[in-house]
């Protein structure tokens, strides 16, 4: 016989009533804070509760208040000025002890450089910066150290060995830097040339804070460089690696900005200072997740190439800090650089080329200007997106690319090229291009290496040993060289083709930036006179201050 259900005896009024009283957060729990999911959640505390005065960037989501995690920083400061009973749960880089008066210290990160670099004026104990993680406990529960935060053990290093260390000098404009970073209370863009130490003043940065450090790359290579620098500075056991499947958190980890980007919705919180090397890279929407994820406090971004749009410069502002210190290349060429000079040769098409040219241009021109005064300096970008519907925006880019195939690969620009390397004979040279054609062709003509991003792992290294150990006069590549690649004995930087981006002009230069003895640094740029590329050198050329020093024609 089926069962019928008894009717309920109560109604839903009464039953939500219930489970109201049930959940407030008075009866079973204090406000508390905590990380998940690459935010902060702010638990126990209903949307109509008004104990507490939430900042602004809080946002009821899910039925909790909820604030980004780089904002962390801020909400310290709310908690230590607020004098909130709100227990603070989020950091996992801090271990949580309390002492005999209730008094929370954090753990000490104890290492030595083994360098003999003398950083004991730029260090400040943990314990003295501005806003320590206190963590507010109403009423202070009794603490379970086998499960809270990190052990300190994690966070314990083995004596430096035996070795005679190197023994460097700090530079006066990496004290300057550092001690303008510390001015802004730790957060901020430091701007320096490439072979200008960077990674030094992100090693006093770790001095000054002393405390668990993540610093994102864009590039293996970079990583590869970062951790090798980082370990015969601190030691092995304090320097680890994350990305792909070697995950490896140490004192000091480096990582990748897509690792970061994907992985610190869960690790955001085990980082007290966030380092990011060529930080012109965090503001593609995807990488920017890096900075965004992370609580961080303390945030120090390196770049020899600082973003000139001014979007751009609002983001890194608001994720890292304002710049807080510059220097162009010219500020230290002959000192602490190489003295360099750049040096624009033009070349004529030849007359088959020069007809073939023409006759493109007469066609490309006319629609350039026709777009131009309609959408102004957004021509471009409207004619990529009308390009499936429009035969004649279609018929000028198809022609406009020819039209740059020809400029890269004119036949004056090869004598060019070969003319400026027996001009430089027993000089590395680094030869770039635009395209992969290009290198490919240039490579097969003067019997140099060629390195593309289909280069693999193994014949990149070979390719950039061989490079620094003189095997090889040249080696030819497109944008692959631009950043991340430590090449000290170039001394010779050819342009045969690229982007006018002003960024890609002083990424090139600085590849043969590197002191080595007294050798002079030359860029050349090989130009063909009167065509689209005469627009885009001059673009590339310009800087802040409306020219690269040390330019030539």
């Amino acid at each position: 016989m089926a069962r019928t259900r008894k009717p309920k005896t109560h109604d839903t009024a009464t039953q939500h009533e219930a489970q109201l009283l049930l959940l407030d957060p008075g009866r079973y729990e204090q406000p508390r804070l905590i990380f998940e999911d690459g935010a902060l959640v702010l638990k126990a505390v209903r949307r109509e509760q008004t104990e507490l005065t939430l900042p602004d960037y809080f946002v009821w989501h899910a039925g909790h208040w909820v604030a980004p995690a780089y904002r962390y920083a801020d909400l310290r400061q709310w908690l230590a000025e607020g004098g909130q009973s709100v227990t603070n749960n989020i950091p996992r880089y801090v271990y949580q002890a309390l002492l005999n008066e209730g008094e929370v210290r954090a753990a000490k990160f104890d290492f030595k450089r083994r360098d003999g670099l003398n950083t004991a004026e730029l260090t400040t104990p943990l314990t003295r910066l501005a806003v320590p993680d206190n963590i507010y406990q109403y009423p202070a529960p009794e603490v379970n150290h086998a499960k809270v935060a990190e052990s300190s053990v994690a966070y314990q290093t083995s004596p430096p060995p035996l070795s005679r260390p190197k023994i460097q000098a700090l530079r006066p404009y990496q004290q300057e830097a550092i001690d303008s970073w510390k001015a802004l209370d730790g957060r901020g863009t430091i701007v320096l040339p490439t072979g200008a130490g960077k990674s030094i003043v992100a090693t006093l940065a770790i001095d000054y804070v002393q405390a668990p450090t993540l610093i994102v790359v864009p590039q293996l290579d970079l990583l590869h460089q970062w951790y090798e620098n980082l370990s015969e500075i601190y030691g092995q056991d304090n320097v680890g690696v994350y990305f792909g499947e070697k995950k490896d958190i140490r004192p000091i980890t480096v990582s990748t900005y897509v690792s970061a980007s994907s992985h610190l919705d869960e690790l955001g919180n085990r980082f007290m200072l966030l380092i990011c090397d060529e930080v012109h890279h965090l503001t593609s929407a995807v990488w920017q997740q890096a900075a965004r994820l992370s609580i961080a406090p303390k945030r120090l971004a390196l770049t020899a190439t600082y973003p000139a749009d001014f979007e751009d410069h609002l983001l890194l502002q608001e994720l890292i800090g304002p710049p807080c210190y510059y220097k162009a290349p010219a500020d230290l060429a002959g000192t602490y650089l190489a003295e360099y000079e750049t040096v624009r040769v033009r070349v004529e098409f030849t007359d088959s080329e020069a007809a073939e040219y023409e006759k493109l241009r007469a066609v490309y021109k006319p629609f350039v200007q026709k777009m131009w005064k309609l959408h102004a300096m957004r021509w471009y970008d409207q004619t990529m997106r009308i390009q499936n519907r429009d035969a004649e925006a279609r018929q000028a880019l198809v022609y406009k690319g020819r039209m740059e195939q020809l400029i890269e690969m004119a036949r004056a620009k090869r004598l060019a090229l070969a003319r400026i390397l027996a001009l430089h004979r027993g000089q590395n040279a680094i030869i770039f291009t635009e395209t992969n054609q290009a290198v490919y062709e240039l490579a097969e003509l003067f019997m140099l290496p060629a390195i593309t991003h289909h280069t693999g792992a193994v014949e990149r290294k070979a390719i950039l040993d061989g490079f620094r150990q003189g095997e090889f006069p040249a080696i030819v590549t497109a944008r692959v060289l631009n950043e991340g690649v430590d090449l000290p004995t170039a001394k010779v930087a050819i342009i045969v083709g690229g982007a006018g981006s002003s960024t890609e002009y002083v990424q090139r230069l600085g590849r043969i930036l590197r002191r080595q003895g007294g050798a002079k640094a030359f860029l050349y740029e090989v130009i063909v006179r009167d065509s689209l590329e005469e627009n885009v050198s001059n673009r590339r050329r310009l800087n802040r201050k409306g020219r690269i020093p040390g330019a030539k024609d």
